[in-house]
């Protein structure tokens, strides 16, 4: 496979860790970018070199111009935007070079998943299942919410559990501030196994593809433990949606499976998650990037991986008939660490 000259984003992230290692692995050269100077890749003997580049949120002009003048001086063709900047990336496409490739899909299909409200309208007209969803845009719309089913509130815009209200029949409406900019979405509350998806995707095709279930996680919600599962609905579910967006790029799915079988995507990230770690052990994963398997690559069943520091700090907190102070020991003890790896260390 030809040798690539790979420019990775938020380089502070265990993700971003985990793809320059696999790029590494396979023979790429890595180089990697953050608007902070003291991050995780800056100790990984991965990364060929690292670069400070200006926040997007201050300046996505000057964030933009960074990353150009990285690809340019360094000869990159394939930037890999590895977090939520590729908002900012998939909104500039027509301003990188033509000798590198953005991974990424254009700017209206990146916002559309992005925003709460547009992906469950979206997954609704491809006929996949979604909770019931009502759009906050007005006092109006706000008083009209449902009051007798369970519903979760929270922003169009926003990640994990930040600024969530959990709503039960009869409470009063919670005190949400409303904007124009960012909408809120007020969601059926459902019950059942929790699971996490991530896959790349080329063309509409899914080329890799991972499922693990919410277990050890920060309030029931970012997980700090992984552990693959075959779900052959998922799986499904993700290849149909993909397919009809015709799909390039990383994504990623929280979903519910409640206890009658229905299977619901609850929300959806359009970048690379921590479901990455689970494919660090598929030979060659970079052929899900520049070229096509024969068939998906996945994970071996069973396959596991920790955020160490999360599991100490979070982790013991989970809550679940299986998930006691016996089995979260045993899990801290015996799984390997996502982050750290002996083999790589900067000297």
């Amino acid at each position: 496979m030809q040798h690539r000259r790979i420019l990775l984003s938020a380089g502070r992230s265990p993700a971003t860790l985990e793809l320059a290692r696999t790029f590494h692995r396979t023979g790429h050269s890595v180089y990697v970018a953050d608007t902070s100077r003291w991050i995780v890749t800056r100790l990984s003997n991965t990364v060929t070199k690292g670069f400070v580049v200006p926040s997007p949120r201050e300046c996505a002009d000057a964030y933009i111009e960074g990353l150009i003048a990285i690809i340019e001086e360094e000869s990159i063709d394939f930037f890999l935007p590895a977090w939520e900047d590729i908002l900012y990336v998939s909104s500039a496409l027509d301003r990188f070079p033509d000798t590198c490739q953005v991974f990424s899909a254009p700017f209206d299909t990146i916002h559309s998943l992005h925003c709460k409200w547009d992906f469950s309208k979206l997954a609704e007209r491809l006929q996949l299942g979604v909770p019931r969803t009502w759009k906050i845009d007005s006092t109006h719309a706000l008083n009209h919410i449902p009051n007798d089913i369970p519903l979760i509130f929270k922003p169009s815009y926003s990640r994990a559990t930040q600024r969530i209200y959990r709503h039960q029949p009869g409470d009063p409406l919670p005190p949400i501030e409303l904007s124009d900019s960012n909408p809120w979405v007020a969601q059926e509350c459902l019950s059942g196994r929790k699971f996490c998806s991530y896959s790349i995707c080329v063309d509409g095709n899914v080329q890799a593809h991972c499922c693990y279930p919410v277990l050890f996680a920060i309030e029931d919600s970012s997980c700090v433990y992984f552990e693959a599962v075959e779900h052959p609905g998922i799986k499904d579910w993700v290849k149909r949606f993909v397919r009809a967006l015709n799909f390039t790029g990383q994504i990623a799915f929280d979903f519910f499976e409640e206890d009658d079988g229905r299977l619901c995507a609850i929300e959806c990230n359009p970048r690379v998650t921590s479901g990455i770690h689970l494919l660090s052990e598929v030979e060659h994963l970079d052929r899900a990037f520049f070229s096509h398997p024969h068939d998906t690559l996945e994970p071996r069943p069973g396959m596991a991986r920790q955020l160490s520091t999360g599991m100490v700090l979070y982790g013991w907190r989970s809550k679940g008939p299986a998930l006691g102070g016996r089995r979260f020991l045993s899990t801290l003890l015996q799984t390997q660490d996502a982050v750290y790896a002996s083999h790589d260390r900067r000297r």
